[in-house]
């Protein structure tokens, strides 16, 4: 019996107290939470979230912003560029024949002669290098109309002008390259380079065996030297004496080296 209303006593208890839960929590504020668990360790030796890196700001689409506003920036680009494109080529505005009749006459003359202009010069520029290609070859011409091409943006203007001023600008980008490679071969010292071709033929043995075979002629007396006192070049007319039968002045010169060498080869 004792136990059966120690029981019924604890059940009691038991009601009342979910009762009262059940009323503190109908009762409380809407924001009041029940206090949660208490922190971790873990948790407390988590980083603040002032010391966490920030995100990079984003646009409202999901792209960076920095990114968004560099291809803004490169559209706006290509549209000026494209405004300013179709501005120069957007025809003039045709001058007022009452108001302006002379620039109306130069108009209609520019509509008219312009295109035969622009297919004269192609006919010009076409022959121009067909007349190149003819004298230095083809491939010559091809060659130095790129070279030339390749360094007009850093070319004299001095240079420039004197290649696209000249009658046949293929012809003188041709001259011009020549010039160039000759001055790349040569360098900035002319006895540096005699002394290097000097040496290359020393070391070439064609050479040394033509050298060796005109000394031996020389020695033998097959080649008669040159003179260098008996050359005499035929004078040059004088207008004081013209039609007289005396004869001018004779001059007189020294053979150079090459031309002893030429003779001595001319007469293996």
């Amino acid at each position: 019996m004792a136990s059966n209303t120690q029981s019924s006593s604890l059940e009691d208890e038991a009601q009342d107290a979910a009762l009262v839960e059940e009323t503190l929590a109908a009762t409380a504020p809407p924001g009041d939470e029940p206090p949660g668990p208490a922190p971790s360790a873990s948790a407390e030796h988590a980083p603040e979230p002032s010391e966490a890196r920030p995100p990079e700001p984003r646009a409202e689409h999901g792209v960076p912003i920095g990114e968004y506003l560099r291809e803004r920036e490169e559209r706006l680009n290509y549209q000026r560029q494209l405004e300013a494109y179709r501005a120069r080529e957007a025809p003039a505005p045709r001058p007022d024949p009452f108001l302006d009749p002379q620039g109306f006459v130069n108009a209609q003359l520019r509509a008219e002669m312009d295109p035969v202009l622009r297919q004269l010069s192609v006919a010009i520029a076409h022959n121009n290098k067909a007349t190149a290609s003819s004298v230095h070859g083809a491939e010559l011409t091809e060659r130095a109309q790129a070279e030339f091409d390749k360094a007009l943006p850093g070319l004299d203007p001095a240079e420039r002008s004197r290649v696209m001023g000249s009658p046949n600008p293929f012809l003188a980008a041709v001259d011009w390259l020549k010039q160039k490679e000759l001055l790349a071969e040569i360098g900035g010292d002319a006895k540096s380079y005699r002394e290097r071709i000097l040496n290359e033929a020393l070391a070439d043995p064609e050479f040394l065996g033509r050298a060796s075979e005109a000394a031996r002629s020389f020695a033998a007396g097959n080649v008669r030297p040159l003179s260098r006192a008996s050359t005499k070049p035929q004078a040059l007319p004088s207008l004081n004496r013209s039609g007289s039968a005396a004869s001018s002045a004779t001059l007189t010169r020294e053979p150079t080296d090459i031309e002893l060498a030429e003779e001595a080869l001319a007469r293996r």
